[in-house]
This record gives structure tokens, C-alpha cells and sequence, in this order.
């Protein structure tokens, strides 16, 4: 893709987390960042000169057009990373924000990428979470999933590929490394690494492998 300005990427829950560190994964790889969050932290966000941060309140309809707007009038995006998950008392609030901000969004700025023909899409969507009072939570999470599928099947054959990050136990600024990554690259879905992988990894280039085999066979046991 030849454009003579940095590409534009669009960032949301970029206040905190894996919002947080995709927007810097974005500025770090020379991209400009429009980076938003209904936060005070995100006006003080610290990302370099390339990072405009603006803070909105996405579960307003009109704050969800004024993004847009606001990201048109910096260029058609390259990249839109939408981060969901963001844990509200108010159930009818985060499926606002979760689900309607989130289908408003990729409607308004996705066709603008499939005019020039190339664009990143990145949902990432948290863990469900296990116990009572989860059932919206768990509900939105689904839905950013289901949501991603779906539109990377619509988006098929457009130049415009669609990317699911997961949920994962891996760390934060290594789950936006190989979120980055993997959208850049046009993958359906990525899993980053756990911390708990790494160390089989680490372990299966250290140790013979009769050791390794022994270890998988009691870790295998049935209890």
C-alpha cells in the first residue's frame, strides 16, 4: 500500500490494557494513532507525537460519529482495533458499549477500507469470565466473537481482513506484540503465547528428551 503520510490506525479502550499497548504497538511501528477511551488517563496517554488521544464516550451514538468523523478527516484508517470487555454494574451500558458502539463503529469507518481496497481489522475480546453476575459480560464476548467470524466472511476477497484476538493468559504487552502482528498480517485469529507455553518451549530445548518424555507423562496422569 504507497501512501505518502504514516498510516492511520484507529484505537478504542486505549486508556489502559491491551487497548493500551496495541495503540503503542501501532505508534512504535510508524503508524498514526487516533486513540480513544472514556477515560481521564487517556488525554495523558504517553505514546509519542504520533498518537492523538481523545476522550469519548462510546456508548453515546453521536461520540461513536464523531470518532468517525474525526478519523476521516485524518484519512481512511489502515488499521481499526477494537477493544471490548470493559467491566461496567450497568448491563444495558456495556452492551452499549460492548455490542452497539462496536457494530456502529467498524460500520461507519470498514467501508472506507473496502473502497481502497486494503485494511486491518482487530476485535479483541476478553476471557468470559466464570461465576454469578457474568451473564452479560459473558454475553458481549460472545457477540465480539460471533461478530468477527461473521464480517470476516462478509469482508472475504475485499482486501480488508478481519482479525479475532481471544481470550488468552498470556501477558499484556505480549498478547498486543502478536495481536499486532497477526493482523498485519491478515490472520484470522491469534493466540499469544501463555506463560505457561513459553516455559514448555524453554524446557524442551534445555532437556533431553527422555526427561521431557517422563515430565509429559506425569503431567498426563490421570489424577
Amino acid at each position: 500500500m504507497k501512501s505518502s503520510r504514516p498510516p492511520l490506525a484507529v484505537v478504542t479502550g486505549a486508556a489502559r490494557g491491551i487497548g493500551h499497548e496495541l495503540a503503542r504497538q501501532f505508534a512504535e511501528h510508524d503508524f498514526r494513532v487516533l486513540a480513544v477511551a472514556d477515560e481521564p488517563g487517556i488525554t495523558a496517554t504517553r505514546l509519542g507525537p504520533r498518537v492523538e488521544a481523545v476522550r469519548l464516550d462510546l456508548r453515546q451514538p453521536g461520540n461513536v460519529e464523531a470518532l468517525a468523523a474525526r478519523a476521516t478527516e485524518l484519512g481512511v484508517p489502515a488499521a481499526l482495533a477494537i477493544n471490548t470487555g470493559t467491566a461496567l454494574t450497568d448491563h444495558l451500558a456495556m452492551v452499549d458499549l460492548d455490542v452497539r458502539a462496536t457494530v456502529h463503529l467498524a460500520k461507519l469507518l470498514v467501508p472506507g477500507m473496502i473502497d481502497r481496497a486494503y485494511g486491518r481489522v482487530l476485535f479483541t475480546s476478553p476471557t468470559p469470565a466464570p461465576g454469578p453476575h457474568q451473564s452479560v459480560h459473558n454475553a458481549t464476548t460472545a457477540f465480539t466473537h460471533s461478530y468477527a467470524l461473521s464480517l470476516r466472511e462478509e469482508l472475504r476477497g475485499t482486501g480488508v481482513t478481519v482479525t479475532a484476538l481471544g481470550p488468552t493468559d498470556a501477558l499484556v504487552e505480549d498478547s498486543a506484540a502478536a495481536a499486532f502482528a497477526a493482523a498485519m498480517r491478515g490472520r484470522p485469529h491469534v493466540t499469544p503465547a501463555s506463560p505457561a507455553n513459553r516455559l514448555a518451549a524453554a524446557a524442551a530445548r534445555l532437556l533431553p528428551d527422555n526427561v521431557l518424555t517422563a515430565v509429559h507423562r506425569v503431567l498426563a496422569k490421570p489424577a
